[in-house]
């Protein structure tokens, strides 16, 4: 066996992370991202075949369920009604899974799969520059202030005296 998967097996792992991200705490919001852009990734994947509709239904069901935690997660930063929109738009776009892409091509409303697309991937981005950010906060923003200390130094040479 190749070192790569199918996309029903990547499918089915992002469908587990979005159903560990629907138990909330503090992994909800990265594993929300990451199963959210791992999704947005899949579309990319080589496929000529409509995924089993089992699996297209479990991953949209995933995605629901994890949006009450993920908008709980974000909501200091993120109105909760854009984390709705942002995967409800997931979640209807993971139904394309179920389709043929010449399926998709042909039937398919293509400006609102693609708006689907794009509302998913901004909440991904929004959601990630959130999560970064608290990192960052909870670290005490090292870098900012190493850089104010260099600059501080470098401004008033040591010894000069105040006036």
């Amino acid at each position: 066996m190749s070192g790569t998967r199918s996309l029903i097996e990547v499918l089915e792992v992002i469908a587990d992370g979005f159903r560990l991200a629907s138990e909330g705490g503090p992994d909800a919001l990265p594993t929300g991202i990451l199963a959210l852009r791992s999704m947005l990734a899949a579309a990319e994947m080589p496929n000529r075949d409509a995924m089993p509709e089992r699996l297209v239904s479990e991953l949209a069901a995933a995605i629901a369920a994890a949006a009450p935690a993920i908008a709980d997660a974000a909501e200091r930063r993120i109105a909760p009604e854009a984390v709705y929109l942002g995967m409800s738009a997931a979640s209807s776009f993971a139904r394309l899974f179920g389709q043929t892409p010449a399926e998709v091509a042909a039937t398919a409303d293509l400006p609102l799969a693609a708006d689907r697309i794009d509302h998913a991937a901004i909440l991904a981005d929004e959601l990630d520059a959130y999560f970064r950010r608290q990192r960052i906060e909870a670290r005490g923003d090292v870098l900012r202030r190493s850089l104010a200390i260099r600059r501080a130094l470098n401004a008033e040479p040591v010894g000069t005296a105040l006036h």
